[in-house]
């Protein structure tokens, strides 16, 4: 018979499924209204994009009500943009999925049973709010911006100045329609990551030891509260100066803007919650996923452009669930090789599964 642990884990993952999609529902409404500056608490009562009908509760229910009007509005028939589906569904999956990473694949059976670290309810909360920031970061980044009459005259008056110099606005500044990276979400997790590191230390699991034990007796965990503290703080500098170095060699070589704001603080807040070394991380492998994009868009549309934020968030949620196999390579390149493999903190997906550790944990 199942011992209790894992009843709960039955009963706690599909209801993280249907948190995520209900926060994806959310995260719809704030990726419409923020780049259009409209409030989300003037205008608590979801309304459709086309016509603005208020929409009733029956037809805002995450997922069910998209399939059931097959993506079209009750009042006026528009079609409502496929986005909506595919961000309550990416929510609810990646929530099941840190649920699953932290409570099964690194709960305290299978710690036990591996002989590895086991991932607390700290972390689940943490990796949760993160995750939910990090898509509605990346689609808010995708959704076209609307510039307000003033920008767009202000626009228009460069583009003259710049047409009379022999050169072409869009090539000097990038596109008039782009994305935004809400600051609402960025400066949260950048001014929240410390205080987080400080009350929840084991978040920052590959910190540096630089503040040693106590001396005196360290019971409510002081060196480990300011090691976690000072990796908040490493990451979010790192983060986000890594960004605006590539921004600004970016302008230098390519005399326009390489890198947006937003981006740069969209890295710190990624460093300042996960540490220093996972912004290093997420540094250098979200270009893999951009040249990918940015080939594929190029050769299809001609697009020279790239949005780089939803490239951030994937490569942040790939180091959420495979730090510790990145820390084991990161290790063993800086040992030279010297004491062989050595070993993971915790378990990543898909890598050494023994099959009878998953029987133990989720029979």
């Amino acid at each position: 018979m199942p011992d209790n642990a894992v009843q709960l884990d039955r009963v706690l993952l599909p209801f993280c499924a249907v948190l995520g999609a209900v926060v994806g529902s959310f995260i719809n409404a704030a990726v419409h209204r923020i780049p259009r500056n409209i409030s989300l608490w003037k205008e608590k009562r979801s309304f459709c994009p086309h016509c603005r009908a208020q929409i009733a509760w029956y037809d805002n229910i995450p997922v069910l009500s998209y399939l059931w009007l097959l993506g079209r509005c009750r009042s006026c028939r528009q079609r409502i943009s496929p986005r909506y589906l595919v961000v309550e569904l990416l929510t609810a999956g990646l929530f099941a999925a840190i649920y699953w990473h932290v409570r099964v694949l690194n709960g305290p059976a299978a710690a036990a049973a591996n002989g590895s670290k086991a991932l607390g309810w700290e972390h689940l909360a943490v990796y949760l709010a993160l995750a939910a920031g990090l898509i509605l970061a990346a689609f808010c980044d995708l959704e076209d911006y609307e510039e307000t009459p003033e920008e767009k005259r202000a626009r228009e008056k460069r583009a003259r100045k710049l047409k009379a110099a022999g050169k072409d606005v869009e090539a000097e500044e990038g596109p008039a329609v782009y994305g935004i990276i809400p600051e609402q979400v960025t400066d949260t997790g950048v001014w929240l990551a410390l205080p987080l590191a400080l009350l929840l230390p084991a978040v920052h699991w590959n910190r540096l030891a630089l503040v040693p034990p106590m001396a005196f007796g360290d019971s409510f965990g002081l060196a480990t509260r300011l090691n976690a503290g000072i990796d908040a703080v490493l990451g979010a500098v790192v983060g986000g100066g890594l960004i605006w170095l590539m921004g600004w060699f970016g302008k230098a070589v390519f005399k326009k803007e390489a890198m947006g704001r937003g981006d740069m603080w969209l890295m710190a807040m990624i460093g300042g919650i996960l540490g220093w070394k996972a912004a290093v991380m997420v540094f250098f492998l979200a270009p893999v996923f951009g040249a990918i994009f940015g080939v594929a868009m190029r050769v299809m549309r001609g697009e020279h452009y790239v949005r780089y934020g939803p490239f951030l968030a994937a490569a942040a949620v790939l180091v959420v669930f495979y730090e510790p196999l990145m820390n084991a390579y990161w290790q063993l390149a800086f040992s030279g090789g010297d004491g062989g493999w050595p070993g993971m903190d915790h378990r990543v997906p898909f890598v050494a599964l023994e099959p009878a550790i998953r029987r133990n944990v989720w029979p």
